[in-house]
């Protein structure tokens, strides 16, 4: 009988750690998809990578470069020039919708984060403070 005891206190023990360090991941996850919510052009996600990086959205002009840059628009050593060259109102289509789908992105993944985090926490608080409630009265009962 004494063995059994000592089991479901270990139990009891060990569901209340991994509980406090769910909690703490999850605190710490939820604090950086708030920060990615509050500044979506500036989040360095691998998910994110692209045919863009955020770095290439930060402003019209690096967009431009790492456009024209790009394959297909660099000249090749066949030819001097590039083989196609678009506009710039081409261009600053093509860089608001990219910035769009950015923001887009990082919201949907933020929010995503977000939502789980907070299940998370939820039920790592629950399942807390039920052991921890049922160890306590296990020592007020054994005294």
């Amino acid at each position: 009988m004494e063995k059994s005891h000592v089991v479901a206190k270990l139990y009891g023990y060990v569901v209340c750690l991994v509980a406090v360090i769910v909690l703490l991941v999850s605190v710490g996850s939820l604090v950086k998809a708030w920060y990615d919510l509050k500044d979506p052009m500036h989040v360095r996600s691998f998910e994110l990578m692209g045919p863009m990086s955020s770095a290439d959205l930060a402003s019209f002009e690096s967009y431009k470069i790492s456009r024209l840059q790009a394959p297909g628009y660099a000249p090749t050593e066949k030819t001097a020039t590039p083989a196609y060259t678009p506009s710039d109102d081409e261009l600053h289509k093509a860089y608001d919708a990219a910035k769009e789908d950015q923001v887009a992105s990082v919201r949907l993944n933020a929010h995503r984060t977000i939502t789980v985090d907070v299940i998370l926490i939820i039920i790592a608080a629950l399942l807390f403070w039920y052991h921890w409630s049922w160890l306590a009265g296990e020592t007020k009962k054994r005294k």
